[in-house]
């Protein structure tokens, strides 16, 4: 089992020893600050900041968005990380009327595996109506090779500091190969189609040919799990849909 880890004490120690403004000068030495993709964005309104420290060889694919009364908007969405270790900082506006969502899964570069989605949602006040009210939210990301329904495993600490405070996340994210049951061709959904391709697949198999199915797709096409893909799978495909597509609760029993 291989893990990778990084420990942010230094970005830590940072944030814990300086407010807002302290943090600002040492972002600008040592992790990277991203732009916003809100185009409405306020740097003046800013009253806290997500912060990931990523490990070697894994990136991220982050995605922050907001609800407000009048729709939900975009903020922040892209992959960071890859070869290098790195700090990435996202500033968030202090807005009461604002829920905020922070979704993030990893890939480790060299084995192309891949997590399932943390995400968590919060709300930062603004900053004109409590001068001390900031968060940090700072996330220090692992992964663990583990094939498990657990997604990952975390410790949560907050810290109270002159101007605020620091919510500081230990994660590790489990990677594994990530498949759907009966999902063959791997775009979100169980349907015909994924049996038909089952089909194809068996009647290869059937006449001594090489099949087509990568590893992930064998897993996905092998839905009662007899280490078989046959028109069994195929049937059992078919039956999932249709018990889907007509309201009905589906199962692979």
């Amino acid at each position: 089992m291989r893990i990778n880890k990084i420990t942010a004490v230094s970005v830590t120690a940072a944030l814990l020893a300086s407010a807002m403004s302290g943090f600002s000068s040492f972002a600008e030495e040592a992790s990277v600050t991203v732009e916003p993709s809100f185009t409405m964005f306020n740097a003046l309104d800013v009253n806290g900041s997500i912060i990931i420290n990523l490990p070697e060889g894994v990136s991220a694919n982050v995605n922050i968005y907001f609800d407000s009364p009048e729709s939900t908007y975009g903020y922040y969405n892209g992959v960071y990380g890859g070869d290098e270790a790195g700090t990435y900082v996202f500033d968030i506006e202090g807005n009461e009327d604002r829920t905020y969502y922070f979704e993030m899964s990893v890939t480790e570069v060299a084995t192309e595996l891949g997590s399932q989605t943390y995400t968590e949602s919060m709300t930062l006040p603004e900053g004109g109506d409590n001068p001390d009210s900031w968060v940090n939210y700072i996330y220090n990301v692992s992964i663990e090779q583990n094939n498990t329904d657990i997604p990952y495993v975390s410790e949560t600490t907050v810290t109270n500091v002159s101007g605020g405070k620091n919510v500081e996340t230990d994660i590790t994210l489990y990677v594994s190969e990530l498949y759907l049951t009966g999902d063959v061709n791997d775009d979100g959904v169980v349907d015909a189609i994924d049996a038909s391709m089952v089909l194809a697949e068996y009647a290869l198999l059937a006449t001594a040919q090489d099949g087509t199915f990568n590893e992930s797709q064998q897993k996905a096409a092998d839905v009662n799990e007899d280490s078989v893909i046959d028109a069994i799978d195929a049937s059992k495909i078919l039956a999932y849909y249709a018990a889907s597509a007509t309201g009905q609760t589906p199962s692979w029993d």
